[in-house]
């Protein structure tokens, strides 16, 4: 049996949450020549693949080209997109834009419903080239600020004669990712790519391979049993001589990538990472919780009149006395120091507070009371994380009231209100 039918017989349900599915992968031999799909010009191509379970939520789709094969003439070109994704399959639409053939475009799917990953897809980047050196940086925004790793891999390409290119990612920050083009000549007009971000627990990406020849052959290595493995295209350098054929090939300790037997071509360079991806992802976020509160109720002098909220962060050298919203990225810090005042008016109002103290007690629900000549009350409430990551906080002030919440990406995405303190008439 082949590989590549193998590796869509064995798609894995992994991870299963009370029946549900959080990851599976398979092979998209529908567009694969030698099982009889053929692209030809001008023409759209709509396909259904089925996952081997059912997702509880509709799961990102991320795919991996097996293999690049179609006609040299220009232009040409095509772009392939995921059109529709449920609980239970998706669908493909690949669209061979020009009056040349695209032979086959295969490739490796991987399904996930996890928040700590991300699947970026960019369809087709137009490429206005002003000069034949084109450069050009684009930042894509993503929902993890706990994102480390990242692999971004060609899925289609138009040109217009011979192409040399390379794609990269250039820095991942906690809001952003930061992608780079290079061209090397005018030939290059479109640009599809995936990328696939995620905490350290969810991929391995080893160091890109830069090769200066039409085929590659790999150490002798072992293929992890516990993982799907694929390899991503990042460029090429094509003389267009001949068709543009790329393809990796797995035998059972090494691998190829480049040029097949009959596949003659002009590749003279290429850029290609390996990717394996965790079937299983183990890692949890944890919200913060507060350690300890201590409150004091005063008889506050003062010569000017005082806000009726002020807010103190101390290391995060933070002071707020009106109404904001602001989200805040905590990275180094293991605990907050968070003083709250309150200047009480002469309606003689009280305070209603909930402390979240653990995961597993509930919600600390107090009040406390402007009485007699009490005119300020103070919160001094200590956070404490319970784990090193990237901590995103919003905390909201208003004048009648403060909370800090928590955003925590696992599975799920996790909204955890750390503190809450409101203004109630007596």
């Amino acid at each position: 049996m082949k590989y590549y039918n193998l590796s869509f017989f064995l798609s894995i349900l992994i991870a299963t949450n009370l029946g549900f599915i959080t990851y599976d992968t398979g092979f998209a031999s529908q567009f694969h020549y030698e099982d009889g799909f053929l692209g030809y010009p001008n023409t759209n191509y709509l396909k259904e693949f089925s996952f081997s379970g059912t997702f509880e939520r509709p799961p990102q789709v991320a795919f991996v080209i097996y293999k690049y094969n179609y006609d040299y003439y220009q232009p040409n070109g095509y772009d392939i997109e995921v059109t529709e994704i449920t609980t239970t399959k998706f669908k493909v639409l690949l669209r061979c834009l020009y009056q040349h053939r695209v032979w086959d475009t295969p490739f490796n799917w991987y399904a996930y419903d996890d928040r700590r990953i991300q699947v970026i897809s960019v369809v087709n980047y137009d490429i206005s080239q002003s000069s034949a050196s084109f450069s050009t940086q684009i930042t894509h925004p993503h929902f993890n600020p706990n994102f480390s790793k990242g692999i971004i891999h060609v899925t289609s390409l138009c040109y217009t004669g011979p192409i040399e290119f390379e794609l990269s990612i250039v820095n991942i920050n906690f809001q952003d990712v930061v992608i780079q083009i290079k061209s090397n000549n005018f030939n290059l007009i479109k640009l599809g790519y995936q990328i696939f971000l995620s905490i350290d627990d969810a991929i391995d990406v080893e160091n890109q391979i830069v090769y200066n020849g039409d085929l590659y052959t790999s150490p002798t290595l072992t293929f992890p049993s516990d993982k799907d493995w694929a390899i991503g295209l990042q460029g090429l350098i094509w003389g267009q001589t001949i068709n543009l054929r790329v393809k990796r090939i797995q035998f059972s300790n090494y691998y190829t990538y480049g040029k097949w037997v009959g596949g003659d071509n002009n590749v003279s360079k290429l850029r290609f990472t390996s990717i394996y991806f965790h079937r299983s992802i183990t890692q949890t976020f944890l919200p913060w919780i507060i350690r300890t509160v201590r409150v004091s109720q005063t008889e506050y002098y003062a010569l000017q009149p005082a806000p009726i909220f002020t807010v103190v962060i101390t290391e995060l050298n933070k002071v707020y006395a009106t109404p904001v919203t602001e989200t805040l990225y905590v990275q180094q810090q293991t605990q907050l120091h968070v003083q709250i005042r309150f200047q009480c008016d002469q309606l003689k109002k009280k305070l209603y507070t909930e402390f979240f103290m653990c995961s597993s007690c509930n919600i600390k629900k107090l009040y406390y009371y402007c009485l007699r000549s009490v005119n300020a009350i103070s919160i001094y409430a200590l956070l404490n994380s319970q784990m090193t990551a990237v901590n995103v906080f919003t905390i909201s002030v208003s004048n009648n009231g403060i909370t800090i919440i928590q955003t925590i990406q696992n599975q799920l995405e996790q909204i955890q209100q750390i503190l809450k303190v409101e203004v109630q008439n007596n």
